[in-house]
């Protein structure tokens, strides 16, 4: 499992702390490369947050969220996303 925190930011030079919704981490950790992508995704119910479909591409995530996404390894939220702040 990997996990979006400071070991992230210190490994791409991103912020994690600015993801604030499921569109921008899927975006910030390569699996899209845009929000059109994301949606597409997102409708397939490929993705799973906390182990329920979850198809909104601005659902808001916070640190302990588990994101599953198929054919990917799931991340683990831990750090505080701008959501939170």
């Amino acid at each position: 499992m990997k996990t979006l925190g400071s070991d992230f930011a210190d490994e791409t030079g991103a912020n994690p702390g600015s993801v604030d919704a499921l569109g921008q981490l899927l975006k910030l950790v390569g699996v899209v490369e845009s929000g059109g992508e994301a949606r597409g995704l997102l409708a397939g119910g490929d993705v799973r947050v906390n182990g329920q479909v979850d198809v909104r591409r601005g659902r808001k995530l916070v640190a302990g969220d588990l994101v599953e996404i198929a054919g990917a390894e799931p991340w683990r939220i831990t750090v505080e996303t701008a959501s939170e702040e």
